[in-house]
């Protein structure tokens, strides 16, 4: 497969179709929030062709809700939140799915988020993953957290400090 690009989106996102109604709506109603900077939304292109879409954002984690090999230790003075990169979507075109275009975004934010560990103060990257894909997440190295955003889809993570 050809390299992928990423860009930050220009302009609202149409006649997408991950087959997931749901974050068909998040992705055509992403441009605003980019905007506006609450989030940012990129579109994955292949060969000039815009494959998928994914937007992250900043968030706040409970050290509660994660695995007890984190969760052990002390809160101390700063509180029991860590910062996250949250994945608000990661959505691949119907026709392009089952060809890594997803694997290889993932990997990418992971990476990309463990260069900046030393630059800020990021511990995880969180995720609220539909439930068809917690194991496709789990395969890459995300854990399941100890609640659920919405009770249906699964709250998520991976800790990107460097080992």
């Amino acid at each position: 497969m050809a390299e992928l690009q990423y860009m930050r989106l220009t302009s609202e996102p149409t006649g997408f179709d991950c087959g997931n109604p749901t974050i068909n709506g998040y992705v055509e109603h992403s441009y605003a929030a980019t905007l506006s900077q609450q989030c940012y939304a990129y579109k994955i292109v292949y060969k000039s062709c815009a494959v998928g879409y994914y937007m992250i954002t900043l968030r706040s984690v409970a050290l509660s809700e994660c695995t007890s090999d984190i969760s052990d230790f002390q809160e101390g003075d700063f509180g029991e939140f860590f910062p996250s990169l949250y994945i608000n979507y990661l959505a691949v075109e119907q026709k392009f799915q089952r060809h890594k275009i997803g694997t290889k975004t993932l990997e990418k934010i992971i990476n990309e988020t463990r260069t900046l560990v030393d630059l800020l103060p990021i511990r995880f990257i969180t995720i609220n993953a539909v439930p068809d894909k917690v194991e496709w997440y789990k395969k890459i190295g995300f854990i399941e957290m100890g609640s659920d955003i919405d009770h249906v889809n699964k709250y998520m993570y991976i800790d990107v400090i460097k080992d």
